[in-house]
């Protein structure tokens, strides 16, 4: 079945294979619930990311524990984050002292196990405010107050 054409020219179709009824060859279509959008304005300055270009609360990862998988991906693990970039699309999980946990997105679908206790907030990123981000307070942990994710 043809479903109409991708910005690009392709075609879109639905097929119903083994793995059901689904689209395919359609165009991308952002970022899922668990990461943020970086914004346009400063996607170029994501995507090009270094150890020593970008930080999580004034803390820059070990240029040995920054790894890049493409021109538009990168992953790294610092002392209190692990942090990663595909496309447009930004995730953190920050460990904070003694025992708090944030991450990106939505929790009711982002959240492990779901159902924990959470609390959502928004951070920064290159002191642009809105990004989506939650921690947990299940067990005690403590409250992890808004990151600043600084790309430069």
């Amino acid at each position: 079945m043809i479903l109409g054409r991708t910005p690009s020219g392709a075609i879109k179709t639905k097929t119903d294979g083994a793995l059901g009824l689904r689209a395919v060859n359609c165009a991308c279509c952002g970022c899922d619930e668990c990461t943020v959008s970086i914004p346009s304005s400063i996607r170029d300055l994501a995507a090009n990311a270094t150890a020593e270009s970008f930080s999580i609360n004034g803390e820059n990862p070990e240029p040995e524990d920054f790894f890049r998988f493409s021109e538009t991906s990168w992953t790294t693990v610092a002392s209190s984050y692990d942090a990663g970039y595909v496309d447009g699309c930004f995730q953190f999980i920050i460990y904070a002292a003694p025992n708090g946990i944030a991450e990106t997105g939505n929790p009711e679908i982002c959240a492990f196990p779901l159902g924990s206790s959470t609390v959502t907030g928004n951070f920064t990123i290159n002191a642009i405010t809105g990004f989506d981000y939650y921690y947990y307070t299940d067990g005690g942990q403590t409250p992890v107050p808004p990151p600043i994710v600084v790309f430069t």
